[in-house]
This record gives structure tokens, sequence and C-alpha cells, in this order.
């Protein structure tokens, strides 16, 4: 189900960046090659540490050593999800495991893992849930429902023409009957409802617990719901008692303890008491990870504390969109510029990579992928040089392996001692180690 609510600017901001981030993400992991030929054994995109391929007309996953563990059987096979990849056989869908098993069959219109346990199935236009072991929890006879995030059911029908949306338990009883214009899954109790154009909370026998008059709410995380108001922002606790006043023009989820909010155009931060612990001043703020917040004032990007405290100063420049998560802390080092070329620093401060780099992403599998001298190689955390920059192009890791160029566009897959593992054929100087 595809669910829209009224989430505040930032919110909605940081949720689109983070999107487009992943689409980036997924350009950089992987490599496709296709062949025009039904008969040939063509290797297409790798997903999860295994290698899709094509072989007499059918589609299927080796490893990257060529090992057969999803068999070429299916019409079409998609990305893997946490283990589990759609798959379509004969026209219809269902779900395979990484180790080849079918767990949901390919008899249904469409099938997809929509939650880590949980998988939407649809037959004759009506969807239903089942679980990643197979078992059909809800029989396909609902025009919409989304698996249960807190116990219920989220499920909608059309009424009059117009959705509207209600709750059921696992036994399918209908709990909460259809009324809402619009509605969320249950979090921590409550869920988000609509009735009227406005939202309030809604308990789980139905009751109205937050009366229907704001212009957007968030569902409760971390025992906190965003929720605003003639085009001010405040903050509610579970206990449905306010910890700010209306005070804000715009406003983020807490995260860490934390919520950015802004007043007059600058950022700031609030704890979960709703005291203003970093005053708005900042132009730019994004959420706390690892116990810090990246920030940007008079074009300059840093860190602080949760206390406000500069622990990276204030002194790089922005990043660009070739180079995906910048200014965020992955595995306590977060990449930075400086005079336009790419380093690293800890969650101390210190920038122990040097910014020397044309670019640089983040750490996956213990490596990076950094650019010089309009070279590609790979550099560990402590900043030494683990296979040589000597590619036109390459792909950061993924799953142990990545894509490598010496020739524009003859790739080839290593792994992270720098072997050829993979179409070792387009490898000049690389050695090679079990390849097939």
């Amino acid at each position: 189900m595809e669910i829209s609510v009224g989430y505040p600017k930032a919110a909605s901001k940081l949720f689109n960046m983070f999107r487009k981030l992943s689409v980036i993400c997924l350009l950089l992991s992987f490599t496709v090659s296709v062949s025009a030929q039904d008969s040939c054994q063509c290797n297409l995109f790798k997903s999860e540490g295994l290698q899709k391929v094509f072989r007499n007309g059918k589609f299927g996953f080796d490893d990257m050593y060529g090992n057969s563990k999803v068999p070429c059987i299916y019409d079409d096979l998609r990305y893997f999800n946490n283990g589990f990849c759609k798959a379509t056989r004969n026209g219809l869908m269902g779900i395979v495991t990484k180790d080849g098993r079918e767990i949901i069959p390919c008899e249904w219109e469409y099938a997809e893992l929509v939650e880590r346990n949980y998988i939407l199935i649809m037959k004759n236009g009506k969807q239903g849930i089942a679980d990643t072991l197979g078992n059909i929890l809800m029989q396909p006879i609902y025009e919409r429902i989304s698996p249960p995030l807190d116990s219920l059911f989220l499920f909608s029908s059309s009424i009059n023409n117009q959705a509207r949306f209600g709750y059921l338990n696992f036994s399918g009883d209908t709990v909460i009957p259809l009324q809402f214009e619009y509605a969320l899954p249950f979090s921590e109790s409550y869920a988000v409802t609509k009735k009227n154009g406005w939202f309030g909370l809604t308990d789980k026998s139905g009751e109205t617990v937050v009366v229907h008059e704001y212009a957007s709410m968030n569902p409760f995380i971390n025992g906190v719901s965003l929720v605003s108001k003639n085009g001010k922002y405040a903050f509610l606790d579970t206990s449905l008692s306010y910890i700010t006043k209306y005070e804000f023009d715009d406003a983020q989820n807490f995260w860490e303890d934390m919520a950015a909010v802004n007043k007059n155009g600058k950022w700031g931060f609030i704890d979960k008491k709703g005291t203003l612990v970093i005053p708005c001043q900042y132009d730019y703020v994004e959420p706390f990870m690892q116990s810090l917040a990246h920030v940007v004032k008079g074009g300059k990007h840093g860190f602080i504390n949760k206390k406000g405290k500069k622990v990276v100063p204030l002194i790089y420049e922005n990043g660009n969109n070739m180079t995906p998560f910048c200014y965020s802390f992955r595995n306590n080092l977060a990449t930075v510029i400086r005079k336009g070329l790419y380093g690293f620093v800890n969650t101390k401060g210190k920038e122990i990579i040097k910014a020397q780099y044309q670019q640089a992403f983040y750490f996956r599998d213990g490596l990076t992928l950094v650019k010089k001298n309009g070279r590609y190689g790979y550099i560990d955390t402590t900043g030494n040089v683990v296979i040589p920059l000597e590619y036109k192009e390459a792909t950061v890791f993924n799953w142990g392996f990545a894509e490598v160029a010496e020739i524009q566009g003859k790739f080839y897959t290593i792994d992270r001692k720098g072997n050829c593992v993979q179409n070792c054929q387009n490898a000049i100087r690389q050695k090679t180690q079990n390849a097939k």
C-alpha cells in the first residue's frame, strides 16, 4: 500500500534525500551487462553477494564463483531484499531465497516483501499477507492491506467510491471498522488516522484519543509524535501531553533523543523534555548519528555533539551529488571536503585520512573507494592503500565484491584482496583466484 501523510517539510526532504541516495548506491553497487542471445550464459546485476545469470532463456542466481544458487527456471528475478527475491514464472509471481527455496510458490498475481517479516500477495485483484516462512496470515480478499507493525493489520476498501481504512486482528476479525479517510499502521499503541480532512490519534479499541484537528501528524517514534497546526509544529509524548508549545516553523522527528527544530529560518535541537539544548543558529542540520550531528553555518560544514560543542570544526566544504553520504558518520568515520579534496574525520574530530582525493565514498566491508589523479582504488579505515589506484572505473564494495575496469567499460569482479573472481578476461594486471 502506498501511503502518503502530511509529513513536516524537513522530514519529507530528508526522506526524499535518503531515497535518492539509495538509488545512487544501487547504481554504484551494481554493474549491468546484457546480451541479446537467449542461449548464452550472461552475467547481469549483482545482489546481496549473488550474480544474476541468464541461461537458455531463463534467469537464476550464481555465487561469485559460478556455482548455481537459484536455478535458471524463472522468466524474471528482481533484487534480493534481506535474503528474499521476487520471482516470476509462467506469468505468476512468488518469492525465492538465496539458497533457491521457493517459499512463496509462483502462483500469485503479485508477491513482494513489504516488511522484514511479511510478504504482500495478490490474487484476483485482492491482497493478502504471508510471512517469510510461507504461511498465509491473511487470505487475499482485501482491496488493500498492510502488515502489522503493532499487532493490528491496516486494511482499506471503497465505500461509495471513496477509500476508507480500518483494522483487523490476526484472526481476520474487524477490530476497528472502515471509517477513516486515511490511516497509518499502529505504532507504540496508537495509530495516526484522518477524519474530515484532519489528523488525530486512535487507540486499539477504536477510540479517538487525540481529536482530529491537526494539519499533519507523524506516528510515534521513540515515544514522541511530531504534529502541526496553523503552520506551527509541536511534539506530543505517549501520555498525550505536549512537550513543546506550537513555536517552531519546521521540525524533524527525534533521533537519538534529539530533534531538530527551526525558528526564523535557523536550526537547533531540543531534547525529549522539550528544552532547546542547542540554539537555533544553523542554516542546515541533519539528525544525530553516533551522538554527532552534521551542521552547516555560513556555507561551512562540521559536526556538533549533543551539548552543542563543535567536535569537528566548521571548516569543510559542500559535497556533490557524485559522492553520497558525505557528512554522515558510518563506522565512526565521515567523509569531509577541504579545498575541493576528500578525506575522513573520526568521531573525535581528528582528520585521520588527509583530504587528498578527488572523490571518496563511504566505507563498506572495511574498504572505501577513492579517486586520485584520475584513477580509482581502495583504502582501509587507517588510510592504507589496500588495492592500488589503477582503475578507470570502479564501484563500492558490496557483500565482499566490487566491479572494476582498467579499460573503459571492460568490467571484472574483484574480492577484498584485489583478486579477480569473475569476467577475468577483462583483467590486464590483476591475478585471479578460483575464477570461472
